[in-house]
């Protein structure tokens, strides 16, 4: 395996970890959403005027339900692409592989914590980390030695 193809993977599988960023981002954003749109009928701090208080219920309700159904889309998304990584790595064959790659992408934790997880010295872990790569497949599978 060459730098190039060993990069591709360790950037498909920190796409766990930026896709559970992307997720706290959108459920901040839908958490001010129900913030911002809870109380509907008070009126705006911009002192702009508004037209009656029945249309500004419907324009708040059907732009809250726009937003929403956005946001909902992109949390979809993330978790899609959290459940391709994870089956990615499943389906690899050497459990000690397995384990490894989901310690170090999936549980995010550090080289000593992973090596102390699978009972090996942090030397020998970066060494079973690039066999693991070799052997790791995106989307699945597992790669002949």
């Amino acid at each position: 395996m060459n730098f190039w193809e060993q990069e591709r993977k360790i950037r498909y599988l920190r796409g766990y970890e930026r896709s559970l960023h992307e997720e706290k981002k959108i459920l901040e954003s839908i958490r001010w959403l129900q913030l911002r749109y809870a109380a509907p009928g008070m009126k705006e701090l911009d002192g702009m005027p508004t037209g009656s208080v029945q249309s500004d219920l419907s324009d708040y309700a059907a732009k809250l339900d726009e937003l929403q159904k956005q946001y909902v889309g992109q949390l979809q998304k993330t978790l899609d692409q959290r459940q391709q990584i994870q089956s990615s790595i499943d389906a690899m064959s050497d459990e000690t592989e397995q384990d490894l790659l989901r310690y170090r992408y999936i549980e995010l934790l550090t080289w000593e914590q992973v090596a102390e997880k699978i009972d090996k010295q942090v030397r020998w872990t970066y060494e079973l980390h690039l066999r693991a790569l070799e052997h790791f497949r995106i989307g699945g599978g597992h790669e002949k030695s």
